[in-house]
């Protein structure tokens, strides 16, 4: 065992004394290093809780109390087209689905209270032509 122990002869003590200086100067670099980055730490971690604590204070809005604001309703919601245009075509569906009879070009309207007179012949047709024309 003795072998593989190596002992250090030192001459004089001026090289060990720069050598201690060196590791004590590259020692203190990197605990001022080290300081800097734990204060950067630290204010990231400050930075994060705060961002944390305002997204965990965020609540949904009241849509009720949005609603109920006439000031909200008058400058804002009817003056967005997006939302006049999903008001409308909302408004249009419910009229389509009271079962009444579309019309012209797909559209809702009424039928007639009472069947149309169709003419069985050409006798008919000409009575109801004159009907028509002279009122």
């Amino acid at each position: 065992m003795e072998k593989d122990k190596k002992v250090l002869r030192v001459k004089s003590a001026n090289p060990l004394e720069k050598a201690y200086k060196a590791l004590e100067a590259e020692f203190t670099k990197r605990c001022q290093a080290l300081a800097i980055l734990r204060e950067e730490n630290e204010s990231l971690k400050r930075t994060v809780s705060d961002l944390t604590s305002k997204i965990e204070g965020n609540v949904c809005p009241d849509y009720e109390q949005i609603m109920a604001d006439e000031r909200f309703l008058s400058e804002y919601a009817l003056k967005c087209e997006r939302l006049r245009t999903m008001i409308i075509k909302d408004y249009l569906k419910s009229l389509s689905s009271h079962n009444a009879v579309s019309v012209l070009r797909g559209g809702v309207g009424e039928s007639a209270l009472t069947p149309v007179n169709k003419p069985k012949s050409l006798a008919e047709a000409k009575k109801l032509a004159e009907i028509i024309i002279n009122g």
